[in-house]
């Protein structure tokens, strides 16, 4: 088994991976070169054989091991059958980022990468190292070790959130004793506030009160300071703001005061400050130059190109581009996949009208119908995403498949792909076509419905029947709602995904089919929500 090692991490490998091989990538520039050479000197006498990939341009006179310069790394990774990266792996979006940063930093295609990827190659995270240093082993089934992680983590923000609710009980013991010592005028501020109080518990009620709840604000706050963090690169922060949005906007009652942001989890004490500030002065005084601040939106502008993320967007930052321009006239600085995002840059930007997704989505069914007989009859073919949650404009289009008569799917996917290509409908591909493990197959593509429409991103996918309402559910959304959803099924002790759902103690990861989404909420003790309830 041979090991890729993306970021800077110094690892006691030496027990854990006896007589593996592994392939170190990027060696840690805060250990010395003596170091290092001990690190892997350690690992080779176990019988590991050892390649350094250094992109530095750095030469290691002091390390004998087999060195190799910065070059296309193809070959290299043709035999490896795991990637590790410090990056986190989350929802599609930020596993996009990662495999475009690893293109960058490797000089290789994202259609090569993919090729791998849909082939053999696994990208994990770097926890899975520090789990196997932990359990002293090598650990096999990674997926289940994060579950049970999550499991761990549910359980001891509950015990949290049960503590600093105590705390909190505490605290309006203490104010309700304050207020019955004071009199006089205080004793009339007390009773408007107590005024005010009531009127929020009419709001909760269904009264009418006339204060407007402010989780709506509260969460564009938020999401514009985790879009900030996310073009400074801050990936603390990211994850941080990420999960406190997410948790408000899955959080169901009304918000009209500080206190009731102490009921919303992972709310950590810095974000809860800034919210105090916005919810009694109306603005968070430390941002208000994010509007103005000349880095920060420039690299909005540069990640707005498709393709491009924080970190390639501060590359280029960092070698002058500042517009759009300046992308066009270098492009040598670019993969071939953000060419294809500059080529579209002006179509991509612009959101799609729910109209003509209904045309686009119509014109996939035309063709696919045509191909296979009694296609009409047999074959499932829906838009999901914000179309499908009710949304009137759209960023892409997103096409799930199904064949309903019991046959195999196999071979869909390319059929349709091949004919709308030939029909001029299908004008690039981004990357190639993907067959998972699972059974299901994908296409990442430009369409465009006619001459006089605009090129837009369009998504093929096509699944087997007993894993169409995990996909539908999945790639209906939002984001937020499938974390969701995810926890609540670890917290029954199942791991859920959009091919599927097992329990976590099923070693053979025994498939629950599931036809219908609606079948996942009644297996999850769950109350159904439409689509359109799921856009939080």
């Amino acid at each position: 088994m041979q090991i890729y090692l993306g970021g800077n991490h110094e690892l006691k490998l030496k027990q854990i991976f006896k007589g593996k091989n592994a392939i170190f990538y990027n060696p840690n520039k805060e250990i010395k070169q003596t170091e290092q050479y001990k690190l892997y000197k350690d690992f080779s006498d176990q019988g590991g054989e050892v390649i350094i990939i250094d992109t530095s341009g750095k030469k290691h006179s002091k390390i004998s091991l087999n060195v190799e310069p910065k070059k296309k790394y193809e070959s290299t990774l043709n035999k490896i059958d795991y990637v590790l990266t410090s990056q986190q792996q989350a929802d599609n979006q930020d596993q996009n980022e990662m495999r475009q940063s690893l293109c960058d930093e490797l000089n290789i295609s994202l259609q090569f990468l993919t090729k791998l990827i849909d082939q053999k190659l696994k990208i994990l995270p770097v926890e899975w190292l520090k789990a196997c240093i932990q359990a002293n082993n090598f650990i096999e089934d990674f997926q289940k070790y994060i579950h049970l992680n999550k499991i761990q983590q549910i359980s001891k923000g509950e015990e949290s959130k049960s503590q600093e609710a105590t705390k909190s009980n505490k605290k309006r013991d203490l104010k309700d004793l304050d207020k019955k010592q004071v009199k006089g005028k205080q004793g009339k501020d007390d009773q408007e506030e107590e005024k005010k109080g009531s009127n929020s518990n009419d709001k909760d009620q269904g009264g009418e009160g006339k204060q407007k709840p402010l989780n709506n604000e509260i969460a564009d706050q938020l999401d514009r300071l985790l879009k900030y963090y996310t073009t400074q690169g801050d990936r603390g922060r990211m994850f941080g703001y990420k999960r406190a949005l997410t948790s408000l906007k899955l959080f169901n009652e009304p918000i009209y005061n500080i206190d009731q942001i102490d009921k919303v989890p992972n709310i950590g004490d810095g974000i809860r400050k800034k919210i105090k500030e916005f919810i009694d002065d109306g603005i968070i005084k430390r941002f208000e130059f994010i509007d103005t601040d000349e880095k920060h939106n420039t690299l909005k502008l540069i990640e707005s190109v498709w393709g491009i993320g924080p970190k390639n967007a501060q590359k280029l930052y960092d070698k002058k581009i500042r517009t759009i321009e300046d992308l066009r006239k270098n492009q040598h600085l670019l993969t071939d996949m953000q060419k294809i995002g500059l080529k579209y840059h002006e179509d991509f930007i612009e959101k799609i009208p729910r109209k003509e997704v209904e045309q686009l989505l119509e014109r996939v069914k035309q063709t696919a119908f045509k191909i296979f007989q009694d296609g009409e009859k047999h074959l499932q073919i829906q838009a999901c995403g914000s179309f499908r949650r009710g949304r009137d404009f759209c960023g892409d289009i997103d096409v799930l498949i199904t064949r309903t008569d019991g046959k195999s799917i196999e071979g869909i996917n390319e059929k349709v792909v091949v004919q709308l290509e030939k029909e001029g409908f299908l004008k690039e591909r981004l990357g190639a076509l993907r067959k998972s493990a699972t059974g299901s197959e994908g296409y990442q593509g430009i369409c465009q419905l006619d001459k006089d429409h605009k090129f837009r991103r369009i998504d093929l996918k096509v699944y087997p029947a007993d894993q169409y309402g995990y996909a539908i559910l999945y790639f209906t959304g939002s984001g937020n709602f499938n974390v969701n959803m995810r926890t609540e099924a670890l917290k029954l002790g199942y791991s859920l995904s959009d091919h599927g759902m097992h329990k976590l103690k099923d070693s053979k990861k025994k498939n629950i089919p599931c036809l219908k989404e609606e079948d996942i909420f009644t297996l999850l003790n769950m109350p159904f929500k439409a689509p359109n309830e799921r856009d939080v």
